[in-house]
Formats: structure tokens, sequence, C-alpha cells
């Protein structure tokens, strides 16, 4: 890890880890003014056109969804969903990025904090990044969690 590096980790997942959670704790030390935290993922989508197709079908029949509808959604692509969630010591909720692109990078300091996360003050101790996985709907997606301090 780099210099200020708290956490890195590099994952790999796969349809079967859709609706899970996986947290990740780090130490973050007293003195630190800055946390940033970076999530990425690949692929963003499923890139199988077919296999997309069966997959939104199969969900429309399962969830009620007309054949119009589901042949909407596979046109549009089926997207990967890997959001990112942050607690402090206590437990202390600091917030969660529920964004639809492949990346997240959050920061928070003292007095100010990305969209969806809280400033306050950075407590040295024990913090967990968790990273749920809302839906592969590719046959594999990798995932990199980063977290730094400044």
């Amino acid at each position: 890890m780099d210099q200020g590096a708290l956490l890195e980790v590099e994952a790999r997942l796969g349809p079967e880890d859709s609706r899970s959670h996986r947290s990740f704790p780090f130490e973050l030390p007293p003195g630190a003014r800055e946390l940033e935290l970076e999530l990425a993922f690949e692929p963003a989508m499923l890139e199988d056109e077919a296999l997309a197709a069966r997959i939104a079908f199969e969900a429309g029949r399962r969830f009620g969804i007309g054949p119009e509808e589901a042949s909407r959604r596979a046109r549009e692509g089926l997207r990967n969903l890997l959001t990112l969630s942050l607690d402090g010591p206590g437990p202390s909720f600091r917030g969660c990025a529920h964004r639809q692109g492949p990346r997240v990078l959050a920061i928070l300091s003292a007095a100010a904090a990305s969209p969806g996360f809280l400033p306050g003050p950075l407590t040295a101790g024990a913090w967990r990044a968790t990273v749920s996985v809302h839906c592969v709907a590719s046959p594999r997606c990798s995932f990199r969690l980063r977290a730094r301090a400044r």
C-alpha cells in the first residue's frame, strides 16, 4: 500500500453475489484531516445482448413486467450495481453513495463531505467501508476499494 493508504481491496464477483454486502474494516490514525474512499468496478454493464435479453425477459415474467418493457430494458443494457457506505467509530453512520456509474470517489473532512456523506470529526479508530452488491448482471465483475488518509 502507498503512504496514507488505510485499505486496498480487490475482488471478483459473479451473479451469485447479487444482493449481498462486503464489509471491510480499517483503522483511521489520529490526526487525519481528510478521508478519501474510492470504489471502482468493471465492467459497468452486461455486454452480451442475447444474454441481456434472456435475463430481462426472465425478470419480466418473475416481476410482472410486460414483454415490451423487458425488451426496452434489454436494449438499454443491464448494469452492474455496486454501492459504497461508510461507518465510523461508535458505530457512526457517515454516509453512502448510490451512484449509477462504475466509479465513486468520496472525500470527508470535518468541514465538508462529498454528496451522500456527512462532514464531521474524523475520529481515530475502527471504521468500516461496505460494498453493497445490488446486482451483478455480467458473468464476472471486478471491484477495487481504497481508503486513504491525509
